[in-house]
């Protein structure tokens, strides 16, 4: 089977061979600290604006030196990022090992490249010393905070009867579809908004690393149901800490330290 290593390595080695690609990191769980033997690769390519489909060619060239390329999956355009994005599995590697790779064009902004928010990335090259920290920009950020708490203000109250509804219908499928959606979900950017804003809307993933010590612990608990009563009581639950966050965060009370 091809390891990780023996890919980033191929890539490193073919990648630099084209001009039009003008710098190549890692992002991740490689910039992140959280690198294990399950993590894929993301690849982040900076390159010319009329060079997309010419660095999407180089990397497929390049990955079929190596295996038979299994499944490839292209995000339709526009994409929520602004750029194009590709993923691929090989023949060779395992399902987890997939190449995850973002093609950004030289005139763009938003290179995810803000330290507090996507970590440190591994260059594997830069030809013009393009790939440097960014500033977040506080005020921006702030504003998008203010207003998905504007949102959950009024969404989160309006549609637990949803919740509740199906319980009483017993439909236990829509119930803990409903749930998840509309009072998990919510809460946990809620507990994000007080406790690790700059990653505020970064949903269910990263909490033990996020939150404060056993706060994700509780929301995997309440993640999983057991049956409708199981889901009553920790519906309840949800409703009860969206309140008590919510309180803490208009009245200031200090977040609990993270770690």
């Amino acid at each position: 089977m091809i390891s990780r290593e023996h890919l980033i390595d191929a890539l490193s080695r073919s990648l630099p061979q084209s001009l039009e690609v003008k710098a190549a990191w890692l992002a991740g769980s490689q910039a992140t600290g959280r690198l294990d033997e399950w993590s894929d690769i993301d690849l982040m390519l900076l390159v010319e604006d009329d060079a997309v489909d010419v660095a999407i060619k180089l990397v497929e060239a390049t990955l079929t030196t190596l295996s038979t390329i299994a499944l490839r999956y292209r995000v339709p355009e526009p994409a929520w990022h602004g750029h194009s994005q590709v993923f691929y599995q090989l023949t060779d590697a395992p399902q987890w090992l997939m190449v995850d790779v973002l093609l950004m064009k030289r005139t763009t902004s938003n290179w995810f490249l803000e330290p507090e928010r996507h970590g440190t990335p591994t260059v594997l090259f830069d030809r013009e010393g393009l790939v440097k920290p960014a500033t977040l920009d506080r005020a921006v950020h702030q504003r998008q905070i203010d207003a998905k708490l504007a949102d959950l203000r009024v969404k989160f109250v309006m549609f637990q009867h949803l919740i509740r509804k199906s319980i009483r219908r017993r439909n236990p499928a829509e119930a803990v579809a409903f749930y998840h959606a509309l009072t998990l979900r919510p809460l946990v950017e809620l507990l994000r908004i007080r406790h690790c804003p700059e990653r505020f809307d970064y949903g269910l993933r990263y909490l033990h690393d996020d939150l404060p010590p056993g706060m994700a612990e509780r929301v995997n608990d309440l993640s999983l149901i057991v049956d409708l009563e199981d889901l009553e009581r920790k519906h309840a639950a949800c409703l009860a800490w969206f309140d008590e966050t919510l309180d803490a965060l208009e009245t200031g009370s200090p977040a609990t330290p993270i770690g």
